[in-house]
């Protein structure tokens, strides 16, 4: 059994996502603080991390690459590299940023329960300088698992000597008992301990559990499958950043950014066995194919291919440890890295050598912003050929046209014109990440996205945006930090001339600012609360591009027929709002669009809803709890994951593919189950013999998680279980004289 499953056999849990990292490069706060590390470590997480980052300055990221907002912490592991026969590295592709489990463990002997981190709470564990197999508490829990190999044990604690078809996986399990007084030491390790086990009683001198972390880190080294006989070491080709070709070397390191007191309310109430992220309410997610990331703090070259590792780093074979030495020469740190949440960061960021970046002006051209484009009606009219591909031949070309204003899109197509498309409006630079065909270090737009050029000599750009662009989107008034304060001017004198031509079907009321009117398949109808109960008023989370169109647009692929947008763009959709949700002032909905600033997307636990005009809303049942569907009765809310190792109150997890309680009680009837109960949205459980003795009767606002399927009805909630019983039982639940004790349960 992997450490994977023995996890998700153990207790329940929660792990987070981590979409990319959000830096690769020389640089660990906890080890050289303040300085350029010794090796290149891949780092996940918020966008704060720096040489010289402690708990208050991650606390203040503007976003992290990891799934929950609350968490502004850093999680770091060495860089993998493949080692040529020449001597040269080129980098291993980290798939994501890696999957970070949270674990409760515990022992009957702690002095403590499952805390969350100390404020600033950092360790390293692993060794870097290692090579050679210890049989440590530490070295039995850090290893590599190879994913498609053929060979068993697929996890082994050095790098395996050959192919893994489905990823390499590096795989750390952190400490979990703390001194209680110490957030670091002097070794980074010391004012932490390993249990004897993972569930053992701590020591003595480090009583206090702590929350236990496991990193999943994913290596493509499949990548690498038709070279390896071309590696320097056919059998084992890759090696750590830190000139390990072992393995045994593996570290991780943790720096703390969490809100404690979500954390804390984390640890104790999301326990589902399953432990995915979205169960746990009490977090704050990003939607899916949000990004963070920032420009680098030392100006050096670290990925592609290498003459040599970063830093003094000669691989060491062992098994004699490895000594630490000092480069020769020490690279340029670069005085001013931002944050930014688009494929590109802002234009005149400092950036690599070999990175892209957006050509600001040239000649008498001066960059705008990305702009949109339309398919069917090109925002510039005329398509010009060029070659090579780059921003100088595309300018080149308007000019000796004699046009006022040039557009680059699509890895260099190349347009030009007097006048810009009315449809076109600026959406922020962050989308226009394509890089130019014939210049891999410039931008060349994006898909139906133009970095848009103005000529500064003939006429000034801002009259040119002001005369020929007139969006119908009313400006918000408040600027997002992706935009320039160039471009927030450029969209606020475009939105009134949108203002005055937007008039032709007014609105039965006066529509507030930042709300889009401009698609005729949708119609705003208001702000509306959301996270009443804990619960989504729309329960289905949708990937939205943070604009209001990229929302709109998933909600018309789903079919859906309600759409809102929540906290600066985050997405969802269903077939009617939850009756649980109320209209609000239109002051609670004024957060600016992340990747839009002249749109807003509602606010904090409040819904930008948009009603569509081809798909009508569901309106039954009239009443959200189904009293008698189908030979079945309501019979109350009642608790779930009730026990200590967070068993089902009720046994069988059934399918319910509508995610309406219907759905979810014809199951249980096909099943032959005597109770059936519905929990998180469309979760669909059953027994034949009746709930565990430890579920309790809980209040009824408890279980009104709107239905993903149909919103007008309750289904259940956060580890909470809308129960029903069969009609023809005169009991309710808490009667049903077959309900089993938790140990009962656990021998069926």
């Amino acid at each position: 059994m992997t450490l994977r499953e023995l996890y998700k056999a153990n207790f329940g849990h929660f792990h987070r996502p981590c979409n990319a990292p959000v830096i690769v490069e020389r640089a660990d706060p906890i080890v050289s603080p303040g300085k350029i590390s010794g090796h290149v470590h891949t780092i996940s997480g918020a966008s704060n991390i720096a040489l010289n980052s402690t708990f208050e300055t991650m606390r203040a990221s503007d976003c992290t690459s990891c799934k929950v907002k609350q968490d502004l912490s850093a999680y770091w592991t060495p860089q993998l590299y493949f080692q040529w026969a020449n001597g040269s590295f080129t980098s291993v592709t980290q798939v994501g940023g890696g999957l970070i489990y949270y674990l409760p463990r515990f022992s009957s002997s702690d002095t403590t329960g499952v805390l969350a981190f100390p404020d600033g709470l950092r360790i390293l564990t692993g060794n870097p300088f290692k090579r050679s197999y210890d049989n440590s508490l530490m070295s039995q829990a850090i290893g590599w698992n190879c994913l498609g190999q053929a060979a068993d044990p697929t996890r082994n604690p050095f790098l395996p000597p050959n192919d893994c078809p489905n990823g390499l996986r590096a795989e750390i399990r952190f400490p979990s008992c703390w001194d209680g007084v110490n957030t670091d030491s002097s070794d980074h390790f010391s004012h932490m301990a390993y249990s004897d086990g993972e569930s053992g009683p701590c020591p003595s001198s480090h009583p206090k559990r702590i929350v236990t972390l496991f990193y999943e880190m994913m290596w493509s080294v499949h990548d690498f499958a038709s070279v390896r006989d071309q590696g320097l070491n056919t059998t084992q080709p890759f090696v750590l950043a830190m000139g390990d070709p072992t393995g045994y070397g593996l570290h991780a390191d943790f720096l703390d950014g969490w809100d404690k007191q979500v954390l804390q309310t984390a640890i104790d109430t999301c326990t589902s066995d399953s432990g995915v992220i979205e169960y746990c309410t009490v977090f704050d997610l990003y939607p899916d194919g949000d990004s963070c990331a920032k420009t680098p703090d030392v100006d050096e070259i670290v990925l592609g291919t290498l003459d040599v590792l970063p830093g003094c780093n000669p691989v060491v074979a062992g098994p004699a440890a490895a000594t630490p030495c000092t480069a020769s020469t020490t690279p340029e740190i670069f005085t001013h890295p931002v944050a930014y949440t688009g494929g590109a960061p802002p234009p005149g960021s400092q950036v690599l050598a070999n990175q892209p970046s957006v050509v600001e002006s040239y000649k008498n051209w001066k960059y705008q912003d990305c702009y949109s484009d339309a398919a069917s009606v090109r925002a510039l009219p005329n398509g010009l050929s060029t070659s090579p591909q780059t921003i100088e031949t595309c300018l080149d070309a308007c000019a000796a046209k004699g046009y006022l204003m040039c557009g680059i899109e699509y890895h260099g197509e190349c347009w030009g014109g007097n006048t810009l498309n009315s449809a076109s409006v600026p959406i922020g630079y962050g989308f226009c990440s394509m890089t130019c065909n014939g210049n891999s270090t410039q931008y060349c737009g994006g898909s139906k996205a133009f970095d848009l050029y103005t000529q500064t000599a003939a006429v000034s750009s801002s009259s040119i945006l002001a005369s020929t662009s007139s969006s119908l989107i009313v400006s918000s008034t408040k600027a997002s930090s992706a935009s320039s304060s160039s471009t927030a001017s450029t969209t606020s004198t475009t939105s009134k001339a949108s203002l005055t031509t937007a008039s032709s079907a007014p609105p039965a009321y006066t529509v507030p600012a930042g709300k889009v009117m401009t698609n005729s398949r949708w119609t705003y109808s208001g702000c509306f609360s959301d996270l009443v109960n804990g619960g989504r008023s729309l329960p289905n989370s949708m990937t939205g591009n943070q604009t209001v169109d990229g929302c709109l647009s998933a909600c018309d692929t789903a079919g859906y027929a309600i759409c809102g947008l929540s906290y600066y763009g985050e997405c969802y959709g269903a077939s009617a709002l939850s009756k649980a949700s109320a209209a609000l002032d239109s002051s609670k909905c004024t957060y600016a669009c992340n990747n839009n600033a002249a749109e807003t997307c509602g606010g904090s636990s409040a819904l930008d809803v948009y009603k569509s005009t081809i798909v009508a809303a569901l309106t039954t049942p009239a009443t959200s709890d189904l009293t008698n569907v189908d030979g079945w009765s309501f019979s109350g809310c009642w608790s779930d994951l009730t026990t200590a190792n967070r068993v089902r109150s009720l046994s069988q997890g059934l399918s319910n593919p509508s995610g309406t309680i219907e759905g979810c009680l014809a199951s249980c009837t096909a099943w032959g189950a005597t109770t059936c109960g519905l929990s998180y949205y469309r979760e669909c459980y059953g027994s034949k013999t009746g709930l565990v003795s430890t579920s309790t009767e809980l209040a009824a606002t408890s279980c009104q998680f709107a239905c993903g399927g149909n919103p007008n009805e309750w289904c259940g909630g956060n580890a909470a279980l809308s129960v029903y019983l069969p009609s023809s039982s005169k009991m309710m639940a808490r009667d049903h004289p077959s309900r089993l004790s938790a140990s009962e349960w656990e021998q069926q």
